[in-house]
């Protein structure tokens, strides 16, 4: 998504012929992953599993994807054409203002829905009665619509002449659309947005740490208690109640953990853009093309969380299954894997045959046994 913030800037200082640029391949296919990566926790928490097992964590996790698709398909209008060419920014300043309000609102709402999990895990290991008066499905969806809101008006702001102009005139009107964090003020009022944000996003940054030391305090303490006692069996006691459901102390100590990594993935990638920012409205000199590449690295969250979920988590990794089965059965129905048999060699048929013979005992008689025999 940040990634084509500085395209133009890196292609001014790129070899003249446009191949040898690979940052838009490169960002294309950034995209393409995470678009489709982010597909698969959606379709677990909203498809494979049913209402009465979904956490407040997965409709957490469902809103952090869902923002991550948009992150990608929201901008891709006024900018792939700057792809295509590979040369200079082809919208007008509107198209630029548009896509640098995309890219910060949906980041900014990410960083918000990171925050909102940890608070949850915490609250769910360091407080669990109140927890469970406090997480109400309607009161998690109303925290969500309240984030994406508070970030949409913090993110209008540079429509009201709060932000540097993205794209200067000196000479002509810039060919590149210069993102809002590497950007310099020329007056005052043109602070106020950079500000906003770098006390915003480290604030926020501070917060997380906070909270996810109490994590791993809690995960290093409680671990054993929260862990089953005897591998995956399900044996009674192994139950934990978790907002309106309940679930394996096996996927509770896993999501716990899952969202510490989540939680540190995030500000790790948006840590050298805060840097960047904080050093440009201070007045200190910042690389153009450093400052692109710290952007770049803000598109890495979106892109490996479909991953972590998957090495993490029992529950997604298991929906992952169930999702590219279905998937596999709608790409190779039955009719094309029965006639791809019949190329088989007979023996090899045959064996097939007896390996589905089935052997079924009906109830022994006195002194006898009878065995059926079943071929399929």
């Amino acid at each position: 998504m940040s990634t084509r913030d500085g395209h133009g800037l890196e292609q001014s200082m790129s070899p003249a012929r446009p191949e040898r640029d690979l940052s838009g391949a490169l960002s294309l296919s950034i995209e393409g992953i995470t678009f489709i990566g982010n597909i698969f926790p959606i379709l677990v928490i909203f498809c494979v599993k049913k209402s009465t097992d979904r956490t407040v964590t997965d409709i957490l996790i469902g809103a952090l994807a869902f923002t991550d698709i948009l992150a990608v398909l929201a901008p891709l209008p006024v900018s792939l054409p700057t792809f295509i060419c590979q040369d200079r920014w082809k919208k007008g300043p509107a198209a630029c203002h548009y896509y640098q309000f995309c890219v910060f609102w949906l980041q900014n709402v990410a960083s918000l829905l990171v925050i909102a999990m940890s608070m949850e895990r915490v609250f769910a290991l360091a407080m669990p009665l109140r927890y469970k008066s406090w997480s109400k499905r309607y009161r998690v969806y109303l925290t969500i619509a309240g984030i994406f809101l508070s970030t949409f008006v913090v993110s209008c702001l540079p429509l009201f002449g709060l932000a540097p102009d993205v794209m200067p005139v000196k000479g002509g009107r810039s060919p590149f659309c210069r993102s809002w964090a590497s950007a310099r003020s020329d007056t005052w009022y043109q602070s106020v947005f950079p500000l906003v944000l770098i006390v915003e996003f480290w604030t926020n940054m501070l917060i997380v740490l906070i909270l996810n030391s109490f994590l791993v305090f809690y995960l290093v303490r409680f671990g054993r208690k929260l862990k089953p006692s005897s591998g995956t069996d399900k044996i009674p006691g192994d139950k934990i109640v978790n907002g309106n459901c309940q679930i394996d102390r096996r996927d509770f100590y896993e999501f716990s953990k899952l969202v510490v990594v989540v939680a540190v993935l995030f500000y790790c990638t948006w840590l050298p853009v805060l840097v960047v920012m904080t050093l440009t409205q201070s007045g200190y000199f910042v690389s153009e093309l450093v400052a692109v590449y710290a952007l770049i690295s803000t598109t890495l969250n979106g892109l490996f969380n479909p991953f972590i979920y998957l090495v993490l988590s029992r529950q997604y990794r298991d929906g992952y299954v169930v999702i590219l089965t279905k998937l596999w059965r709608f790409c190779c129905p039955a009719q094309i894997s029965e006639k791809c048999c019949c190329n088989y060699p007979k023996d090899t048929l045959n064996e097939r045959h007896l390996s589905d013979i089935k052997l079924t005992a009906s109830p022994p008689a006195p002194n006898e046994i009878i065995i059926k025999i079943t071929v399929i």
